[in-house]
């Protein structure tokens, strides 16, 4: 496991719980985000639209590290704002891929001869379509999946193991609600998952972690879908076995 982890989105829902998980196994965490997360050793808070902002942060952390540290994202467009997301394009594109490019960019000016782990955290909705989500949430999501596999156009002069995790639904025992939507919701996945589980937020944060050491084990360009198998299953058989109930 690396000795350090820069989190970029500590504040945020699965980079807390990535925080957490770090802090209970004593790996030194660093946060980057829009406000400090307690559990981190250290943090930056940052405004993710500013390029040249990150890019001093990437390097600064990068420079105080006696040994390279593994870099996680899973920075996202600030979800409670009131700006209406399918007009708001570009502050949503420039959250998400900001932190991409300013990795990019100090990497291609440092050279470094190191190996560096590099995990992005990002949706299901990145590879396939969800009716009940916004077409511009699928196209921010794209653009992420886009600049993380991407990083891999570097790896023929740079060190670099980029993977992805991706999740669907998972269970948040804080945000868990009893109404009849959630309980008929939550028994549908459970009647098609390995199990009958439903993955959390700890599922996402252990899987992000495992791959925070991919040079020592040979990953890069994966992608791990932490969806306990509902992606490996047929919609149609889906469809079928709810049509017969």
């Amino acid at each position: 496991m690396s000795n350090t982890i820069v989190v970029f989105g500590s504040s945020g829902f699965i980079g807390g719980a990535i925080c957490d998980l770090a802090e209970k196994l004593c790996i030194k965490t660093i946060g980057v985000g829009r406000t400090k997360n307690k559990a981190c050793n250290s943090s930056y808070r940052v405004n993710f639209s500013n390029l040249l902002e990150l890019e001093k942060v990437i390097q600064e952390i990068v420079g105080k590290s006696n040994s390279m540290p593994a870099f996680v994202f899973c920075q996202r467009y600030n979800a409670t704002n009131p700006r209406d997301p399918e007009t708001d394009w570009l502050n949503m594109l420039s959250v998400e891929l900001n932190p991409y490019i300013a990795m990019k960019n100090f990497l291609v000016k440092s050279n470094l001869l190191e190996a560096i782990n590099i995990v992005s955290i990002t949706s299901k909705s990145a590879f396939v379509s969800a009716q009940d989500v916004d077409y511009s949430y699928h196209v921010t999501k794209g653009a992420q999946r886009a600049a993380a596999e991407s990083l891999d156009t570097l790896t023929s002069s740079l060190n670099i193991y980029s993977n992805i995790v991706a999740f669907g639904d998972i269970v948040d025992n804080s945000r868990l609600t009893h109404d009849e939507y959630h309980t008929a919701l939550f028994s549908n996945l459970r009647a098609h998952t390995a199990g009958r589980s439903i993955p959390s937020a700890s599922s996402v944060s252990e899987t992000a972690l495992f791959l925070c050491e991919a040079s020592r084990l040979g990953i890069s360009g994966q992608t791990i879908f932490v969806d306990a198998g509902l992606s490996n299953i047929s919609q149609e058989s889906v469809l079928r076995t709810l049509a017969r109930k």
